[in-house]
């Protein structure tokens, strides 16, 4: 039943991806949370999220609107580093000792960066905006809920939905994810969409929503015991906090929503186990005693030894546990180095170079538009910039969806805001020495650029 489900699913994915190929970027995001769904009844190396993808990237390409240049791909500075990069990781896979897992996981890189295209060609207004970060965030919401139902039956001592991990210490709640850290990655992605909605929001009743689905993560993000994702949501909040100081903007709704994520924080510690507690506090209170992050430094230190094996296109994605410690990478250097070498780690940088420089002044830029939206979704890039700059030690960014979103997010805008010009706004200060800037192409949804800050005009 399932199976037939599916069948008739893709087709009507791919019906919608053809007449409005933002549908199948949407799909993409919150395909995730219905594997769980169908595991065990597909062929191996094929996934729910694949198959959807697939479909989704049939009907894009379809519907190209006479194949127009995509932003990222008529940028070469971007497009020729991240398809060297994608070449080296076939290249590297075909060399892999452990073939089949290189050569999938290629595939997934593949479709990740196909998404991260997508995401800049497929948004045109305020309401493809709006519907992206809602899906992402109500995407997350799904993964917590389950995670809150797990804890509330497993505390009843009634039949568990979806999976937990039980150790003799204590228990990891996994959601409908395959394991709990990939359920805590869910959760805290959706946290830098959360947020615009929230501040750009007039209707109470939103804002009340995206205070309870912040507590509802929160809440679950301490049940997956993820120290990974616990500590980028603190950092995340200062971050945006911070930015947010800088540009004179109003305290009251900020406080009240970070209060929310911190009182559900501290809830969820309260109502957990030693385990839960001592494992959360252990990196900060006892790093010595803590064998996950000797494990992890060890790794860390493989991946140049791995890297000698085969320096100059790696020996293959997920390939280093085939050497030395029987580990795979838990990070991206070692990732790098070892799965993808030093022609594969170059690539990646220099691509990863072009969209840091993009970055930077995307929130100025955007304080010179009349959108509170652009202006919150830039402060978020920011934010979701410093967990990527978190995850660099502790995971594989080129892995993780949140990475390939918010470069195509932060290319996406850098296409359309207004161009900086000498002494214009800075944050926190009156305009001065304003010069013209180049207007950007006009996108339907969107104001004309405006001559004055939104903040400096509120507070006039």
């Amino acid at each position: 039943m399932h199976l037939i489900l599916l069948i008739l699913g893709l087709a009507g994915l791919l019906y919608a991806s053809i007449r409005k190929p933002l549908v199948g970027v949407l799909a993409m995001v919150g395909a995730l949370q219905v594997e769980f769904l169908f595991l065990g009844q597909l062929p191996a190396g094929l996934t729910v999220g694949r198959a959807v993808g697939a479909f989704a990237m049939a009907g894009w390409l379809v519907n190209r609107q006479g194949f127009r240049k995509s932003i990222l791909l008529s940028t070469g500075a971007l497009a020729v580093p991240v398809f060297l990069f994608l070449a080296v990781v076939v290249i590297g896979a075909l060399f892999a000792v452990d073939f089949p897992t290189a050569i999938s996981e290629a595939i997934r890189v593949a479709m990740l960066l196909a998404l991260c295209i997508m995401v800049g060609d497929t948004i045109t207004s305020r309401r493809d905006l709006l519907a992206l970060c809602w899906t992402i965030v109500l995407a997350a919401a799904v993964g917590a809920a389950a995670a809150v139902m797990q804890y509330n039956a497993y505390q009843a001592g009634g039949e568990v939905f979806g999976g937990i991990y039980e150790t003799r210490q204590g228990v990891r709640f996994q959601g409908l994810s395959e394991s709990a850290n990939t359920l805590g990655i869910q959760l805290i992605s959706g946290v830098p969409f959360l947020f615009p909605l929230f501040f750009t929001s007039r209707r109470k009743w939103v804002r009340a929503v995206c205070i309870g689905l912040l507590g509802l993560m929160a809440f679950a993000l301490v049940l997956t015991v993820s120290r990974s994702n616990i500590y980028p949501l603190a950092v995340y909040i200062g971050v945006t906090y911070l930015l947010h100081r800088r540009m004179g903007k109003p305290l009251v709704a900020e406080n009240v929503i970070v209060a929310v994520g911190a009182l559900m924080l501290a809830l969820a510690l309260l109502n957990s186990s030693d385990y839960v507690r001592d494992r959360i506090a252990r990196p900060i209170v006892d790093p010595e005693s803590d064998t996950s992050l000797e494990a992890r430094k060890g790794v860390l230190e493989q991946g140049t030894e791995v890297m000698l094996i085969r320096p100059s296109v790696g020996v293959g994605l997920v390939n280093t546990r085939n050497y030395f410690m029987l580990l795979g990478a838990h990070d991206t250097f070692s990732a790098l180095l070892g799965e993808t070498g030093l022609l594969g780690t170059a690539f990646f940088a220099a691509f990863c170079a072009g969209i840091l420089r993009r970055q930077i002044g995307l929130v100025r830029r955007a304080r010179m538009t009349a959108d509170p939206l652009l202006l919150e979704l830039a402060v978020s890039l920011v934010g979701a910039l410093a967990i990527l700059a978190f995850w660099l030690p502790a995971k594989v960014v080129f892995y993780q969806r949140l990475f390939w979103i918010w470069c195509g997010l932060v290319v996406w805008m850098d296409a359309r805001l207004p161009s900086l010009a000498a002494g214009a706004w800075l944050p926190g200060m009156e305009a001065r020495n304003a010069g013209p800037w180049a207007s950007p192409p006009p996108v339907p949804g969107f104001p004309e650029p405006a001559a004055a800050d939104p903040w400096v005009a509120r507070k006039t």
